[in-house]
Parts: C-alpha cells; structure tokens; sequence
C-alpha cells in the first residue's frame, strides 16, 4: 500500500462511464494506508475518463469519511450498515449523478363490507387522533397490494385481498423533506372479527360509512377520497386499476403494470 505502488481501489464499471466500490470491497487497512489508495485510485480514474465514481464507506470504517470529503466526494445516501459517496470526475460537464431516493410510498386499505361498514382506525401517538383508513408504509421491495394487505392485518387483525387501486395522492411533505406516494387500494375483508394491534392503534372498529363522511374530524382528503370510492363500488368499479406482472427489459424480474381495464375480474 505505498505511495506509488499502482494498487487502486476494486470497483465495477456501469455502462454510464462510471464505477462503484462496494462497503464489502473497502480494505482492511489503516486510514494514512486508505488516503493513499484512494489518491492512486482517483489518479487512476481521471487518466480513464470514469464519470461518476460511487464509493460505499461500511460502518466499521467510518473513520475514512473525512479522507473522502477532503478528497471532494458527498454524501448520496445512508443505510443502517454503510454510508454511500459520490463524486463526479469531468470538470467540463455538469454533474449527472442521479439524486438520492425522496420519495417514500405510503398504502391506505379502503375495507368496505357487505353492510356498507368501513374498517377505520384511530392512530395511538396522536394527541388528536381522527378516524382514518388502516394502513401505513412500504417495505423495501414490497408491491402496493401486498402493502395493504398487511397492513391491514397488522393494525386490525382483518384478513383481506386486493381488489383495485382506487387513487393515489402525491404530496412534498414527508418525513426529513422527502416526498410522497400515498395508493388508497380497494380490499375484499376475508374476516370480520377485529383483532386490533394495541401497541400502535388506539381504537379500531366497523363504522357505518354514512356516519364516517359526516364525522366533523373528517379532513378534506378522507372526504373527498371516501365518497370518490363509494361511488366507484356502486356504481363504476371498471374505473380503478388493477394490475399485471410483466417481464422487465432485462429479464430479471417481472415488474407490475397498473391500469384501468372495463373487464377487471377483480371484482
């Protein structure tokens, strides 16, 4: 690892022109040891024309943060067990590394039974509390119906499966400035009998949805979007989206594909 010694960094090219170093490729070395490597690597780099150039710093050897700021990198994004770093190399372009992920996803269950009952809750940690649709945030790699699904059960004990995704709304007011992604999907209960999750629901029944849209707690959104999905079960259920799996550009996985269909046998 001496200066001068032509030993670099391991990374992967991308078909961007640039090249990423992994946590698990980041040396067990000394931080004088990793400035050095780093220096080399860089030169080695720009002498290659590399773009962007992606280097994840594992927990364990957060000590070599400062070496890379002081080198010119930022920071991109964090998870428990790494910090991920960038920096773009050409001085005549304008940086194209693409941002961090800002928006999260966020699922309401729209429950309706054969009683015109909707499944609502009360959330605990609010002094204020209102009633409001099950539901919550999505997991990583979690699709939008398998969201509601469990969610739904989680707070309320109530097995359901999905029938639509009646509407979505987009707001620039989520947690630490992110936005958000909030899908309101249509569910069929499976059961009745509630079996509340008490260390995050307050309160959790079957309400008669005439009495939910004349709640003066109601807000404006749950109004708007409650009466929207009423309608739509009475009357022109063909207009949500249901969804397909189709196969993705590479052939590594299959992605869902949501649409209107007149013929959604969903319901």
């Amino acid at each position: 690892m001496m200066e001068g010694s032509g030993v670099v960094l391991e990374g992967e090219s991308d078909h961007f022109g640039g090249v990423t170093v992994m946590p698990s490729s980041i040396p067990d070395v000394t931080p004088d040891r990793f400035e050095i490597l780093l220096r080399d690597s860089l030169h080695k780099w720009q002498s290659q024309s590399t773009r962007g150039i992606w280097i994840g710093i594992p927990i364990q050897k957060s000590e070599f943060i400062p070496l890379l700021v002081k080198s010119g990198f930022v920071f991109h994004h964090a998870k428990p067990d790494y910090v991920m770093m960038n920096q773009w190399l050409p001085k005549e372009e304008p940086n194209k590394l693409p941002m961090a992920p800002f928006t999260s996803v966020g699922v309401g269950g729209f429950v309706l039974n054969q009683k015109n009952e909707l499944l609502v809750v009360k959330e605990k940690f609010f002094k204020n509390s209102m009633w409001k649709l099950p539901g919550g945030m999505a997991d990583p790699g979690e699709d939008i119906p398998t969201t509601a699904v469990r969610e739904v059960v989680e707070e309320t004990g109530i097995k359901t499966e999905f029938q639509s995704v009646i509407c979505v709304k987009h707001n620039h007011h989520g947690l630490h400035d992110t936005s958000n992604l909030y899908f309101i999907v249509r569910l069929k209960p499976l059961t009745e009998e509630i079996h509340m999750e008490a260390s995050e629901i307050a309160e959790c029944k079957w309400m008669p949805i005439e009495e939910f849209l004349v709640n003066p707690t109601l807000t404006v959104f749950l109004k708007e979007l409650v009466t929207h999905a009423y309608s739509n079960t009475n009357q022109y259920k063909s207009k949500e989206m249901t969804y397909i799996d189709v196969e993705a550009w590479h052939k590594k996985w299959t992605d869902k594909l949501y649409f209107t269909d007149p013929n959604n046998k969903n319901f």
